[in-house]
């Protein structure tokens, strides 16, 4: 038993002096239970520390991953994974609640108990356009996965608090609010005034925002008028222009003006999600494919001008239906999974200035193109 506590001082010593974020450390005591600690040091990005204990006859690896920081006013949120192995077998056994307890027996020797208490968020997102699909995959992967607090924009107050609800009973201790808004300048502009002073985001700085509004129409071109060919172009169009203005306006004043080749880091990402029909129209469909296109071409000069700047930008081509479900029609590449859509925005969200994502086409494995 000394034996097996040395080798745990040991590699306490070498977690502290590495100098990584939200350690957690599995320790050993005499009655043969390993119990979770938590060193906590303030940094935006957790990292992994692999842990390897002997109980008697068995040896046993026990990870815990864990991403973010103490928040004053949440205390504890996010998510937590364990991964127990040992000689005879190899277990996996993903917990997303903020405790656990895990019984693994090897030939009745080892008891596994894990506390999962994950710090709060790290960062701030925000999205427009939450809906019950798209919006909501993307929304808890943010929250769950990415350690965010999550600010949700959509029209309609009363399907955006019931969408708040639910991915707040799903996320356990996610920071989730809702600010119902339309596009119209003003009532964007006050919306991002009423996230800045909230008091669930104070402390945090925004990592993401995400333009993900739904625009769709389609008529004979010689029975267009005028007012009807150009209202998406100032809804949606116009919509993009002011919700990206302000979300780098927010930016800038939270993490400052220096440039990259001045010595910032990354200050955020911002991601407008559009469809096919920003790279191709289809009959009928002109005023349709003048919006998508404007903001993908928005995109692309904002990618130009902002990146040495410290934001990342980037356009991502959806093309296929996207439901918020894990069912065989997802996991046959017939529709897109939700949640796919958002561990890929959280993918680019974390990419490093060494190498930045502009554009990508998403689409499910068996969707013709």
């Amino acid at each position: 038993m000394s034996f097996i506590m040395s080798v745990y001082d040991n590699l306490v010593s070498t977690a502290f002096e590495s100098n990584l974020a939200n350690v957690a450390i599995c320790r050993l005591d005499t009655t043969g239970v390993v119990q979770q600690q938590q060193q906590q040091q303030h940094q935006h990005f957790a990292s992994m520390l692999l842990l390897r204990l002997m109980v008697t006859a068995a040896l046993v690896k026990a990870v815990c991953l864990y991403n973010g920081r103490f928040h004053p006013r949440s205390g504890c949120s996010g998510f937590g994974r364990c991964v127990i192995e040992d000689l005879t077998r190899s277990r996996e056994v993903k917990a997303f609640q903020p405790q656990c307890k895990l019984l693994s027996s090897s030939r009745g020797l080892v008891g596994i108990y894990c506390k999962l208490r994950n710090m709060a968020p790290s960062g701030l997102a925000i999205l427009i356009g939450a809906g019950p699909a798209t919006g909501a995959g993307i929304a808890r992967v943010l929250a769950r996965d990415g350690n965010m607090a999550v600010a949700l924009l959509a029209r309609r107050p009363e399907p955006l608090n019931e969408l708040v609800s639910s991915l707040r009973s799903q996320v356990s201790n996610g920071v989730i609010e809702a600010f119902p808004t339309d596009t119209q300048p003003s009532n964007l502009k006050k919306a991002f005034a009423d996230i800045k002073s909230h008091q669930s985001f104070q402390g945090l700085k925004l990592r993401v925002a995400i333009f993900s509004i739904k625009n769709s129409s389609k008529k004979p071109f010689m029975e267009e008028n005028f007012e009807a060919f150009m209202e998406p172009l100032e809804t949606y169009v116009g919509g993009a222009m002011v919700f990206a203005q302000e979300s780098l306006k927010m930016l800038f004043e939270q993490h400052g003006e220096q440039t990259l080749e001045e010595g910032s880091e990354k200050k955020g990402t911002l991601i407008f999600t559009g469809t096919l029909g920003a790279l191709r129209a289809n009959s009928q469909f002109s005023s349709y494919g003048a919006s998508r296109a404007s903001v993908r071409q928005m995109a692309q000069a904002l990618a130009r001008e902002m990146s040495p700047r410290g934001v990342h930008v980037a356009h991502a081509i959806a093309n296929g239906r996207i439901t918020d479900a894990d069912n065989k029609e997802t996991k046959s590449g017939k529709h897109i999974a939700a949640e796919a859509v958002g561990k890929t925005y959280l993918y680019l969200a974390q990419q490093e200035p060494t190498l930045w994502t502009h554009e990508l086409d998403l689409r499910p494995a068996q969707e013709k193109f």
